[in-house]
């Protein structure tokens, strides 16, 4: 009995390790520029000299991106031409990798809980009482450690980053000062570094989505 524990134990780990293993090479491998994409890239490296000044902004998109969208408005009214970047501020390595794998169990758990007893049959290990018990509530189960697990894996996924550079040179980070100022002083903070030729400060609040 105890060996075929051990047997079902194993096969679970080596079901998550497998697809843990898919996952990392999938995004390991990447896929090399077309030639229109090396093209492209030619042209904005030539014409990186000529362009105006460069606002970049790594944000968590989870919490971030109507923030992000209404100081792009706001500099775009008070700057025009100005070039304004966003993207997404990624978690660390380790957070993306227990993210992932409590997917991978969150998933296995799922299918073992919709083919019922027939993982176990498999094996010959007897059902335990605790299984039996979700068994009998099957469809509020599979929605709790659904939708809970979603959301551990959100919180995991979610830097909270909000970091702003104007020409590579980080002007505020909400990582090293642990909080996000008001759109205002955000804005200012930003025309200081571009220097003069802003227009005056209107702010759009109507983008702002209650973020800051």
């Amino acid at each position: 009995m105890e060996g075929r524990v051990a047997m079902m134990g194993a096969a679970f780990v080596a079901y998550l390790a497998v697809m843990t293993v898919f996952d990392l090479a999938a995004n390991s491998v990447a896929s090399p520029p077309q030639k229109g994409e090396e093209e492209e890239l030619a042209m904005k490296a030539k014409s990186s000299v000529f362009t105006a000044p460069t606002v970049k902004v790594l944000y968590c998109i989870s919490w971030y991106k109507n923030t992000f969208q209404s100081v792009k408005q706001n500099l775009q009214a008070r700057h025009p031409g100005l070039s304004i970047e966003g993207d997404n501020y990624p978690a660390t390595p380790l957070k993306q990798f227990v993210a992932k794998l409590l997917f991978y169990i969150r998933m296995g758990v799922l299918l073992m809980m919709l083919t019922g007893t027939k993982l176990f049959d498999v094996f010959g290990v007897p059902v335990p009482e605790w299984y039996h018990g979700l068994q009998e509530n099957k469809m509020m189960a599979m929605v709790g450690i659904f939708f809970m697990g979603n959301m551990v894996e959100s919180s995991l996924l979610s830097s909270g980053a909000f970091e702003v550079s104007v020409n590579g040179e980080m002007v505020w980070s909400k990582m090293d000062t642990g909080y996000l100022p008001s759109l205002e002083h955000l804005i200012s903070t930003i025309d200081d570094k571009l220097g003069a030729g802003a227009q005056p400060f209107t702010p759009d609040f109507e983008s702002l989505g209650g973020d800051l």
